[in-house]
């Protein structure tokens, strides 16, 4: 998705020019805890998860191979995508949709005007009600793998579907959505969006999660919207047309 960025870039000084990226301080799983070569194709190679997000909201600089075209100038190419906080054991079931979201983004500085336009990139965990539940608790929803197997694994689906929802009454779970699925840009708010939950309102463009997006939100009291405990008081499409 290309965005129009609105929020300010800070100013840069000598040592954010080249950009770094690392383990946020408020990601509680560390890499040391993960098995590198895990077994299931998707989470191995390309697929396994970032851990690591772009320090301070400039993010790194590209190296850029010919000439970005002037219409990108001042503009956003971002992505989102499913990145297990919490890699399951080598045998557990995995899907290709398990995982709590992760934005990826591409900012097209708007400079001068003058010279060539410059491109910075940057990402960020989708920090949904799911993910901090899940980076203090460990994972907060049944495996889609889980839920896929058929037969083989009815019983340990129905304890599973038993278990992660007394967690998320237990630990308050205010939603399941983690943004993982699709972006949409509306009403100049860029939602990450998961068919489980809310959207989840970011800045652009830093990537920063702003919080949950209530579609009509002046007309909800505020006592009225986290009334209903667990994760399905209220969801939004992730395909919206």
């Amino acid at each position: 998705m290309t965005a129009q960025s609105k929020e300010p870039v800070a100013k840069r000084n000598a040592a954010q020019e080249g950009g770094a990226s690392a383990i946020a301080s408020d990601v509680k799983v560390r890499t040391k805890d993960r098995t590198e070569g895990h077994p299931h194709p998707y989470l191995n190679g390309n697929f396994y998860p970032v851990f690591e997000e772009t320090v301070g909201d400039d993010g790194i600089e590209c190296q850029v191979i010919g000439t970005i075209p002037e219409s990108l100038r001042g503009s956003q190419y971002v992505r989102t995508g499913p990145n297990s906080l919490n890699v399951p054991k080598d045998d557990a079931p995995h899907h290709f949709f398990d995982g709590e979201g992760m934005l990826h983004g591409v900012y097209f500085e708007p400079g001068d005007g003058k010279g060539p336009v410059r491109a910075r990139y940057m990402n960020r965990w989708v920090r949904s009600d799911t993910f901090k539940k899940a980076n203090d608790h460990g994972p907060m929803t049944t495996s889609l793998g889980l839920i896929m197997a058929g037969a083989e694994k009815f019983w340990p689906l129905i304890l599973g579907l038993i278990w992660y929802r007394i967690k998320a009454i237990y630990y308050s779970l205010k939603g399941a959505g983690n943004g993982n699925t699709a972006l949409a840009f509306f009403g100049s708010r860029l939602l990450a969006l998961q068919e489980a939950g809310r959207p989840i309102e970011t800045s652009v463009p830093s990537l920063n999660t702003t919080g949950e997006y209530y579609f009509e939100e002046e007309n909800i009291p505020e006592a009225e919207k986290n009334k209903k405990k667990g994760p399905a008081n209220e969801v939004c499409t992730a395909h919206p047309k």
